[in-house]
């Protein structure tokens, strides 16, 4: 199952791969007027451009803000390391 599967992934990527540098080969050619005028390409189609807007989150300074505590200040991470922070510390 696993092996289908990886697969079947597999081919899909290098299909996705194929079509991608076909058509990164075509914009690139596409770019010279003269190959435009020698292909009779009177206009090209323009690249859409998808726009995503997102709400501003009330929190994300707070949480970045904890985050950085965190990454400089925490290094507490289970209860063996616990325990040798507390003997470290106490002797």
């Amino acid at each position: 199952m696993t092996t289908v599967l990886l697969t079947h992934k597999l081919t899909a990527l290098l299909q996705d791969y194929k079509h991608s540098l076909q058509q990164s080969i075509v914009d690139y050619i596409l770019q010279d007027r003269s190959e435009q005028e020698r292909l009779r390409i009177s206009a090209l189609p323009v690249a859409h451009c998808p726009r995503v807007v997102r709400a501003p989150i009330p929190w994300h300074d707070t949480w970045c803000e904890v985050q950085s505590m965190q990454a400089q200040q925490l290094f507490t991470t289970s209860s063996v390391m616990r325990g040798l922070q507390e003997l470290w510390h106490s002797k």
